[in-house]
């Protein structure tokens, strides 16, 4: 088995971040990892990594300006502070969190995309959110990726 990148979303606005870095890795030709795009998965997004090597998520997140576009997160608890936080009800730090719980988490990192005002980041953002997606493909395909092991 390989591993996986799934971009979560919706078709909406800057939540169609994650959405838009794997249509981009797509058109690159990504081979090293799964592509999938989500629909706001709620648990759902267990299933779509247990069986994976490993799991690199991308995801919109809300987030000051200030912090940075990007936002490499490796622990539930990273997830779960007041900020970054996903813009979804049900959403990444929950399903994760439950992953962990059920022990059916392969190593995972989150990408968060910040969108502060709840548009789509230009240009220079995306590319550098499938440039971080790379990385971490490349990481965990050599095995030396941080991610966290469920």
């Amino acid at each position: 088995m390989a591993g996986v990148v799934l971009g979560v979303g919706s078709p909406e606005g800057g939540d169609r971040l994650g959405w838009m870095v794997v249509e981009r890795l797509t058109a690159q030709g990504e081979g090293r990892a799964r592509l999938e795009a989500l629909d706001r998965p709620g648990p759902a997004l267990v299933t779509a990594v247990v069986d994976a090597d490993f799991a690199v998520i991308v995801d919109a997140v809300r987030s000051p300006a200030h912090a940075g576009p990007l936002h490499r997160l490796t622990t539930t608890e990273q997830l779960t502070e007041p900020s970054p936080t996903s813009t979804h009800g049900f959403g990444v730090a929950e399903a994760l969190a439950l992953g962990e719980r059920l022990d059916q988490l392969p190593p995972w990192v989150v990408i968060g995309v910040a969108i502060p005002d709840g548009s789509l980041p230009g240009e220079a953002v995306l590319a550098e959110a499938v440039e971080a997606v790379q990385r971490e493909v490349v990481a965990f395909s050599a095995g030396s990726a941080g991610g966290v092991r469920g």
